[in-house]
């Protein structure tokens, strides 16, 4: 039988088809009992210089598996090469491909381990547009009066509220010189300290106003030290105010998955924020919206992705603080700051697939090991302590004004693209194994040749469910 021998540099696992001239073509004699997947060849000559064999007549190429010389000759060892023999009909078999090295990198790869340190980016930063805020003084101060010319909640400057009450005693005796026109007064609320029904100052000056008016207390007209009218401006309960902050990620790919990457964002009078990263991965900036309330000091805000539109976090504070003065009696600060609690059944869900999950058992090919190394390596991250709010009052505003946004990321310990090439990516997709090159992976392949035999399609069928290089 006409066998052609070679030296030959190739992979155990490879589909690599020899193209190269034999290094010797010749004439051998198959010894007894052996079968095509494993056949012997008898020579009268040292081929240790030779590892590749081509059978012509079987059409199937074979490694060199040993030598061993006895009585005078050579016998070799061949175990067949199945993904040489049969390529071009498993490059057009299609599969489930679970793992491929030309796959795009959008699917999270739970196999890689992860370091258990973070890095963090840097921290962009933007400004609510139209926000005039007062992070020292004395704040705005926001008065809820009752008067014959002025009812309603106004803002008033703080020097103007000191000298609201100055000039009563000498105003009463000069205009209430009787009892019907005392009854008047009552009928406000009582005295005209009784006509300051509540007051607080706000962390930030108003800019939403009705109109100005000259504040009354009742019937008392209030007047400054040079007898001017004191003005109030009679604020709009609810106005509203914005801004666009840049998301610094760090990647572009399937890391900004949780527990891969966390981002904090930190909200003027709220605190920091834990931002759902997996939500908000297809977003390159947020929508940072601020409602205020100038009567209360209560504030809400919302947070959107700019591109998604999803609503990724909604919380609570207050801007206000106590302002003592006639007869008020002011209850603020009672909002505390909130964030919604669906983040953490987000991140939670995140960390079950990451850890494999009772639904996702590992897929153990060449780089099997590394598998259940990566699912030790997430699960012994644990949990961590992150901001979720929780600052509340005007105080709060002294720790800054700004939206600050940054992104915490793990580490892999190595490169998704260094490490593709022993063990791909991500695919799982129905496809043609011939249309990937570079190590495929398949998922219950099916080998099906009318020249194959049942071993030879088994053999086959198992190595491509454990990774091959398509060459």
């Amino acid at each position: 039988m006409q066998i052609n021998l070679y030296a030959y540099s190739k992979r155990n696992k490879s589909t690599a088809l020899i193209s190269s001239v034999p290094s010797k073509v010749l004439d051998a004699q198959i010894k007894d009992k052996c079968t095509v997947e494993n056949p012997i060849l008898i020579l009268d000559f040292e081929p240790v210089a030779y590892n590749y064999v081509y059978i012509p007549s079987w059409n199937r190429y074979y490694f060199i598996s040993g030598w061993q010389y006895i009585v005078g000759v050579w016998e070799i060892s061949l175990t067949e090469d199945y993904l040489a023999s049969f390529r071009s009909e498993i490059l057009a078999t299609s599969a489930i491909i679970a793992y491929a090295h030309g796959a795009a990198a959008n699917i999270i790869d739970k196999r890689i381990p992860v370091n258990a340190t973070m890095t963090a980016s840097a921290i962009n930063t933007a400004s609510l547009s139209g926000v005039n805020w007062l992070t020292g003084g004395l704040g705005s101060p926001i008065l809820s009066i009752t008067g014959k010319g002025s009812s309603g909640v106004y803002y008033i400057t703080y020097t103007d509220t000191l000298e609201l009450l100055d000039g009563v005693d000498s105003w009463f005796n000069d205009n209430v010189p009787d009892f019907f026109t005392a009854i008047k007064q009552l009928f406000y609320g009582g005295s005209a300290a009784n006509c300051i029904k509540d007051s607080l100052t706000l962390c930030w000056i108003p800019t939403a106003f009705i109109k100005t008016e000259d504040i009354y207390l009742g019937n008392y007209p209030a007047r400054k030290s040079n007898n001017t009218p004191i003005q109030g401006k009679l604020v709009v309960p609810i106005e509203s105010h914005s801004c666009n902050i840049s998301i610094p990620w760090r990647y572009s790919d399937w890391r900004r998955s949780e527990p891969y990457t966390q981002i904090r964002l930190f909200l003027p009078l709220v605190g920091n924020v834990s931002i759902s990263a997996e939500a908000a991965k297809n977003d390159g900036s947020l929508d940072v919206t601020y409602a205020f309330n100038n009567t209360s000091g209560d504030v809400n805000v919302k947070v959107v992705g700019h591109s998604s539109g999803v609503i990724l976090n909604t919380s609570t504070a207050s801007g206000a603080a106590a302002l003592h003065i006639g007869a008020s009696n002011t209850n603020v600060g009672k909002v505390t700051a909130s964030v919604g609690g669906g983040i953490a059944a987000v991140a939670a869900g995140a960390a079950t697939i990451m850890t494999g999950g009772a639904a996702a058992p590992a897929i153990l090919g060449i780089a099997g090991g590394l598998s259940a190394a990566a699912a030790g390596t997430i699960s012994g991250l644990g949990g961590y302590t992150d901001g979720s709010g929780g600052l509340g009052g005007s105080s709060a505003i002294a720790l800054g004004t700004e939206v600050k946004c940054q992104v915490l990321t793990r580490e892999l310990t190595d490169q998704q693209l260094n490490l593709s090439l022993k063990m791909g990516k991500p695919l799982f997709k129905n496809t043609a194994i011939g249309n990937y090159t570079g190590y495929v992976q398949t998922e219950g392949f099916q080998f099906a040749s009318s020249r194959a035999s049942s071993a030879e399609k088994d053999a086959i069928n198992r190595l491509l469910d454990s990774g091959i290089y398509v060459e």
